[in-house]
C-alpha cells in the first residue's frame, strides 16, 4: 500500500492487523480458520455492511483499479486527478443500490 495507514483509514495499527486477518477469511474460505462469524468492530465503524467490504476487496483489480470506495469516493478522486472517471464506478453503484 502506497503512503500510511493513517492516512487511508484513521485506524491504529491493531484494528489494522485485525481487520487484515478477517478479510483474508472471508476472501479465502477454504483456508483453515476461515470461519469467523464477527466483523472486527472496526470495520463495523468503517464500513456497516460487512459483506460489501468483501466484494470491495475481492473486485480490487477486476472491479475497482486504483480506489476503492463509495460512488462519491470515486467521483471525487476522479476529479482531483483531472479524470472524468475511475474503473469501479459500476460496482459502485451497484453496491449502493444493494442496501
Amino acid at each position: 500500500m502506497a503512503g500510511s495507514i493513517a492516512a487511508c483509514l484513521p485506524i491504529q495499527l491493531g484494528e489494522y492487523l485485525a481487520l487484515v486477518e478477517w478479510t483474508a477469511r472471508q476472501v479465502r474460505p477454504d483456508k483453515r480458520g476461515a470461519s469467523t462469524p464477527c466483523a472486527p468492530a472496526v470495520l463495523r465503524r468503517i464500513e456497516p455492511h460487512s459483506g460489501r467490504w468483501a466484494v470491495r476487496v475481492k473486485a480490487i483489480g477486476s472491479g475497482y483499479w486504483r480506489v476503492v470506495g463509495d460512488v462519491e469516493d470515486l467521483v471525487e478522486r476522479a476529479a482531483n486527478l483531472g479524470q472524468r472517471w475511475l474503473k469501479g464506478l459500476g460496482l459502485a453503484k451497484a453496491l449502493t443500490y444493494e442496501r
